[in-house]
């Protein structure tokens, strides 16, 4: 993986969807936290590039595509 920045592009590879989301989110370089079904607005919580995954957050298998600084 290259270096990592504050927030990456992902691709979730279990239903093909992409999602930018802070790289502290990253797990391994190939997992990725995202918040659950019931978390209120979760693109806001990614919004915050040191925002650190809670514990009702789950791990999902990713493709990393790129990162950025902002």
């Amino acid at each position: 993986m290259a270096t990592v920045k504050n927030f990456s592009v992902v691709l979730f590879t279990k239903d093909n969807t992409y999602a930018v989301v802070p790289s502290t989110w990253l797990k391994e370089g190939n997992k990725c936290y995202w918040p659950g079904r019931k978390t209120k607005n979760p693109t806001k919580l990614g919004e915050d590039y040191q925002s650190v995954p809670d514990k009702t957050f789950k791990l999902y298998e990713i493709e990393f595509i790129k990162s950025y600084g902002n």
